[in-house]
């Protein structure tokens, strides 16, 4: 089982161990752990689980369910029916009850006289605080409360704080642009681990094989299932010049901050390349990763309309694989905390988006200009949430985007 969480580095990994964790005084309730002997199938059933995992959503904690600290008959564990409590069942009740979505992950362990029991892991929230039926929910000592007015206040002024955090870094990348004041679309996207440690992933951007360490880190990321049905759909096909896919990127280079593979050579001051062809990935030595795109889209002739056509196909699977990268980092460094992502295009004043050769794309949809100079956004995720809901990351990051251009939701919003 997983064993990357900050508030509750271990778990037990069978039955006895979780019984001698309890008796060892080391899973007794507090405010990042919680104990429930049942989960019935009823509404209230779910309605109070939300609440319970809410309630863990602004420091991370543990909900385990089939354990009962009052012991009853002398035993503690209290075997669920695992065909009634399911990972399935506590997911959609995170993500349909909770406001905004829940992302946990829950681990599994049977019992030796049938059933078992079932360990839900909730991260900290970027997004926090979240409420269940309007009403925001936080941990006291021991047991889930509401939150007063004022602790909302503050959460929210820190999940704000976070957000200029990421809006900085933006700022920061489109600042360094080696092609500014051209008339291409660029993307950038960012995504960068709340950590303090300087040294996350020194180990894969050092050394003579920083190339290799990074080409394979791209392969395994890209390469999972998910992110390769989406590579290979039709929808990712797009005119000719749309950026290629990041395991194509194989130029390399160090860098001040760590390791660069881009489809050009680096552009310098005396050869700045040519703007329709340079794409970049940095992996820094933070843990951090910036890609930039030249080629964001291109001349087109959109509804016989002569204009700049965005490449959106593209530009929604290169999210989808920058997050795989991140989680592929998360779980190599052992990280599971929260990241800081952010997505700018810039120089599309006017521009639609460009024809693709799939008609469940955005080839034969009513499209529109879009009425600003350039786009930014920027959101947070927990480790886990960039790992078992990325769509839900992507809308968040693009959907904004999208919705002002055409009326269609794309396949990379789908989990």
């Amino acid at each position: 089982m997983t064993q990357h969480f900050l508030r509750l580095k271990w778990m037990p990994a069978d039955e006895a161990g979780l019984l001698a964790a309890y008796q060892g005084g080391l899973l007794e309730e507090r405010n990042w752990c919680d104990l429930k002997s049942s989960l019935p199938l009823s509404k209230a059933a779910n309605a109070e689980l939300a609440r319970d995992l809410a309630s863990f959503s602004v420091d991370g904690g543990t909900l385990i369910i089939g354990l009962d600290e009052k012991e009853p008959g002398g035993s503690p564990l209290t075997p669920v029916d695992l065909n009634q409590v399911t990972a399935e069942r506590i997911e959609q009740v995170a993500a349909m009850k909770a406001d905004p979505p829940l992302a946990v992950e829950c681990s599994v362990l049977k019992a030796a006289s049938g059933g078992g029991y079932l360990l839900v892991h909730v991260p900290a929230s970027p997004l926090a605080p979240h409420q269940v039926e309007g009403k925001y929910l936080g941990r006291g000592d021991k047991t889930k409360r509401y939150l007063s007015d004022a602790e909302v206040a503050l959460l929210i002024r820190r999940r704000d704080q976070w957000d200029r955090n990421a809006s900085e870094i933006v700022a920061g990348f489109i600042a360094a642009d080696p092609f500014p004041g051209r008339n291409l679309p660029h993307l950038f996207l960012v995504a960068q681990p709340v950590s303090r440690n300087a040294a996350l992933c020194r180990d894969l951007v050092r050394g003579s094989d920083y190339a290799v360490k990074a080409l394979t880190l791209i392969s395994e990321a890209t390469g999972s299932p998910a992110v390769r049905q989406m590579l290979d759909a039709a929808y990712t096909r797009v005119v000719p010049g749309a950026p290629p896919q990041l395991s194509q990127l194989r130029q390399h280079s160090r860098t001040a901050h760590g390791t660069l593979l881009c489809t050009t050579r680096p552009p310098t001051p005396a050869a700045p390349g040519d703007e329709r062809w340079h794409e970049a990935l940095e992996i820094r030595e933070d843990g951090g990763v910036r890609y930039y795109s030249s080629h964001a889209g291109g001349p087109a002739e959109v509804n016989g309309v002569r204009s700049t056509g965005l490449y959106l196909d593209r530009m929604l699977t290169t999210a989808r694989e920058i997050l795989a990268t991140a989680r592929e980092l998360s779980a190599r460094s052992r990280f599971a905390g929260q990241w800081h992502l952010g997505v700018a295009v810039t120089g599309i004043l006017d521009a639609r988006p460009a024809p693709s050769p799939d008609p469940y794309s955005f080839g034969f949809l009513t499209v529109h200009r879009y009425t600003a100079e350039s786009f930014r956004q920027t959101t947070g995720a927990s480790a886990t949430e960039i790992a078992s809901h990325p769509g839900r990351v992507t809308e968040r990051l693009l959907g904004q985007l999208i919705r002002s251009l055409t009326d269609m939701v794309p396949t990379a919003f789908s989990d």
